[in-house]
């Protein structure tokens, strides 16, 4: 085969990253929805004050790592095909969300800096912004170039930004429903994470292009 040819296979081949990544991503999203349906409700439902996954953070620990888990291996096996070390995903993505996330509501609600400790679990959404920027940090480590990755980044944002207020403005309702409370809160909450990585999948398909 000519090197032009192979050059063409190559990119046909990354480029088959795109419905890989989304369907593993989908599965892996099932799985941990699944999994996070079984929790006990007291684990993940306490009858307590907001406060109490300030002052227990572990729960938002346990909480992260059923339902990422299943999702972060599901992408490492899709990833381990195309990049080097691509147990760096699991280190970065999970470590960010299981570990860095509840950790630093740990230390500033335990050095009495509770306000901030509020903001840090507000603004990590229970995880899911935390996973999100941490998935962001690493594909930066497979990416040649920073300028790309900048671009591809805020494309998704957008993208995804675009999305959302799409499906808002057909399912309001449902997003009022209490999660995993009804088969259309879950199956909304499928749809809204399956499309999100179907997004990302598309900026792997270009970011890990091998160079011309």
């Amino acid at each position: 085969m000519t090197n032009s040819g192979q050059t063409l296979l190559a990119r046909h081949l990354r480029w088959d990253i795109w419905w890989r990544w989304a369907l593993f991503s989908l599965l892996g999203i099932i799985v941990g929805s699944t999994l996070y349906g079984l929790l006990p409700d007291a684990l993940a439902n306490p009858q307590a004050d907001e406060d109490i996954w300030l002052e227990q953070p572990w729960r938002v620990a346990m909480l992260a790592c059923t339902y990422y888990t299943p999702i972060a291996l599901a992408q490492w096996f899709v990833l381990r095909r195309h990049v080097s070390r691509a147990w760096w995903w699991l280190i970065i993505t999970l470590g960010s969300v299981v570990v860095i996330y509840p950790g630093s509501i740990w230390l500033l609600w335990n050095i009495r800096q509770w306000d901030l400790a509020s903001d840090v679990w507000f603004l990590g959404l229970e995880g899911g912004s935390v996973y999100v920027v941490a998935q962001w940090l690493a594909l930066r480590r497979w990416t040649r170039s920073p300028g790309i990755w900048g671009i591809w980044f805020v494309a998704t944002s957008l993208g995804w930004l675009c999305v959302m207020s799409v499906i808002a403005l057909f399912s309001a309702g449902i997003a009022e429903s209490p999660p995993y409370g009804s088969l259309s809160a879950l199956l909304h909450g499928l749809a809204l994470a399956g499309l999100y990585q179907l997004l990302i999948g598309g900026a792997l398909a270009a970011l890990l292009q091998p160079a011309s």
